[in-house]
């Protein structure tokens, strides 16, 4: 199985190409390098008369220390494609975002059918996020008879090129056609494409943290190379949070680490302002508590090591608890015993970057295996109450989920 990805940045100038790039360095390259099944070769067509448009597109791959093999040195491949023998060919927008589980559930589908069927296509249900404003919207509902733009044909034998036909006419080459899981790719919309906008018959479905946190310019962020303020990289958790909190009822939150308060923000608006959110933080030197507070917004100055401290914290219940405090080990422990149990029942808590706290994840790798070995870290009845426990982004980012009862 050989699998080509074809995407399409091919324009006659500058300003036009600069529209594009915007969108497509701050999502389509990091969600093409973020994908968990690298087993494809990412062609981009580009205006060989503009050379540096190559050029600025490799240097974006470079930046993200890209483990994905891309080709970005002429305006067709059809010859090469189907010369290589390529099983799956799958076609894109450079301001498309695409989850990172696709491509794996691409190559999935691929094996399922492709004995039975030798000749199909595949197609997801994308979703529109605003650009701007991080709201995501449900659009056109695409059917097996006129796929969505998100196309992947697939052959055992390869013979037909991709662009030979448009996504929704495809029908009348390949006939049989199969729907992928639903949320995988998501339409961006930045306003310099007319056929992708909102439109008023799209049903608004929530605020998207990928953008929100591109907006507010948190290191939650996706990984890319636009750096935020305080000049650390993104490090993606915003993508797993998204799948987490969706459709859970978040009235209460409480962020262990203000810092500069760009995610309280991002998470202000991302609940639209109906979460009460409380942030700490030990140095009130980096933020004006009195521009962050607002009606959702609150902030109170402690040690999150100090449990004195953290128990004057449960005057209140919460619904979600994100420790993206001191990274400290310890810390985390102190903290995790004096708050988890203020949790309402199947509530989140969350713990970042644990790349500098192996040992944090060691504790809760032990409880989530049922080991005995590092029990006495944890209170026994806090441990009665963990329902289960995730490991995300190589292990950086800690999910314990609460009982329901």
């Amino acid at each position: 199985m050989k699998h080509a990805i074809v995407t399409r940045c091919n324009f006659a100038d500058d300003k036009l190409f600069m529209r594009y790039f915007i969108p497509m360095r701050k999502f389509f390259i990091p969600s093409i390098c973020a994908q968990s099944n690298k087993d494809f070769t990412l062609y981009i067509t580009t205006n060989q008369q503009i050379p540096k448009h190559a050029e600025m597109i490799k240097k974006e791959f470079i930046k993200n220390n890209s483990k994905v093999n891309v080709v970005c040195n002429q305006s067709s491949y059809k010859e090469i494609i189907l010369a290589e023998g390529y099983n799956i060919q799958t076609r894109h927008d450079c301001d498309d975002y695409m989850e990172n589980n696709y491509v794996q559930s691409i190559h999935e589908s691929y094996l399922k059918h492709i004995e039975k069927y030798k000749k199909f296509l595949l197609f997801a249900q994308p979703t529109k996020v605003d650009m701007h404003t991080g709201e995501e919207y449900m659009g056109r509902i695409y059917t097996d008879r006129s796929p969505s733009m998100f196309l992947s044909l697939c052959q055992e034998t390869p013979e037909i090129w991709l662009m030979t036909e448009q996504h929704d006419k495809f029908y009348s080459i390949v006939k049989k056609s199969f729907e992928l899981p639903k949320n995988l790719v998501k339409l961006i919309v930045h306003g310099y494409n007319a056929a992708t906008t909102i439109q008023k018959n799209n049903t608004k479905i929530g605020r998207n943290l990928m953008v929100l946190a591109e907006k507010y310019n948190t290191d939650k962020k996706l990984p890319n190379s636009i750096l935020p303020k305080n000049g650390i990289k993104g490090h993606g958790y915003v993508e797993y949070y998204q799948k987490i909190l969706k459709n859970r009822n978040i009235r209460d939150m409480l962020e262990i680490g203000v810092s500069f308060g760009s995610s309280l923000k991002m998470w202000d608006d991302y609940f639209d302002k109906k979460c009460n959110i409380t942030g700490i933080d030990i140095n009130e030197n980096r933020f004006k508590k009195s521009e962050l507070e607002s009606d959702t917004i609150k902030i109170k100055i402690g040690d999150q090591s100090d449990p004195s401290f953290l128990r004057s914290l449960r005057d209140k219940k919460y619904d979600f608890i994100l420790d993206d405090g001191s990274h400290v080990h310890e810390h985390h422990i102190i903290s995790f015993n004096e708050l988890f149990c203020t949790l309402n029942a199947g509530g989140v808590y969350a713990i970042e970057d644990l790349h500098v706290a192996l040992n944090t994840i060691k504790v809760f790798k032990a409880i989530q295996a049922r080991s005995m070995e590092f029990n006495n870290k944890i209170n026994p009845d806090v441990i009665s109450m963990i329902d289960k426990i995730e490991f995300y982004s190589n292990d950086k980012l800690c999910i314990i989920y609460k009982n329901t009862t």
